[in-house]
Formats: structure tokens, C-alpha cells, sequence
């Protein structure tokens, strides 16, 4: 008899591990979900007090100007999270493309990372059109 080459050699009473990249895109896809939570609260605090300093018809005070500050840092933390919910995205794919290893976790944190991108990109699309 001739041996075989097998490049992944799996024996019958081997357990599959986790791919390691699609435990790490469940975790960002989580830590993205719980982010973009804590974003839109904060988002609501500052339009709710840059709102409520000033009437209409009035010119805003010089203390509205200098709270609008909070809407820049808003801003750049959306793009922060954007930027970790592709490495997500990313990572969620190459667990999927692993062979010999479970695909739960790559699957759950594409699927995740994939609807906070597609929900935090309409969202920023929806907040220029609306106003």
C-alpha cells in the first residue's frame, strides 16, 4: 500500500478548534455593538444641549461654539468604530476560509460585524441627507 499525502491530517478522535480569527471577530463584533450603543447615547447628549442652549432666530453664545467640540469627538469615534468593525469584518472572513476548524464564531462575527457596517454607514448616509 502507498501512503498518502494529506496537508491537513485529521484523526477520527481529534476534536476541531475555533479558528482563532473568528473568536477575535465575535469578540470586535460585540465590542463594536456595545460602542456604537454607547456613541448614539452620547451623540443624543450633546445635540440635546447644543440644542437647548439656544432659541430660534438667536445667534448661538460663544458657550455653544466651544460645547460643539463634543460633535468633532463624535465624529472621529464613528470612524473609529467603522475602522474596528471591518478588522471584524476582515477577520470574520479569513475564519471562514480556515480549514479543520469550527466556523461558528467566524460566522457570528461576520454576520455582526457586516450588519454594524452596513447599519453604521446608512445611518451616516441618512444623517446628511436628513438635515
Amino acid at each position: 500500500m502507498e501512503a498518502t499525502f494529506t496537508p491537513y491530517p485529521q484523526h477520527p478522535n481529534e476534536r476541531m478548534k475555533h479558528s482563532g480569527p473568528g473568536i477575535a471577530s465575535f469578540i470586535i463584533g460585540l465590542v463594536g455593538l456595545v460602542s456604537l450603543i454607547g456613541l448614539l447615547i452620547g451623540a443624543a447628549v450633546v445635540t440635546v444641549n447644543l440644542v437647548s442652549d439656544f432659541s430660534a432666530g438667536e445667534l448661538p453664545s460663544q458657550e455653544v461654539l466651544e460645547q460643539s467640540g463634543g460633535i468633532i469627538v463624535i465624529g472621529l469615534l464613528a470612524i473609529l468604530i467603522i475602522f474596528m468593525i471591518l478588522i471584524g469584518l476582515i477577520l470574520g472572513i479569513v475564519g471562514l476560509v480556515l480549514k479543520n476548524r469550527k466556523k461558528a464564531f467566524a460566522i457570528t462575527g461576520t454576520v455582526i460585524n457586516g450588519l454594524l457596517l452596513i447599519g453604521t454607514v446608512s445611518l451616516i448616509v441618512l444623517g446628511q441627507y436628513a438635515a
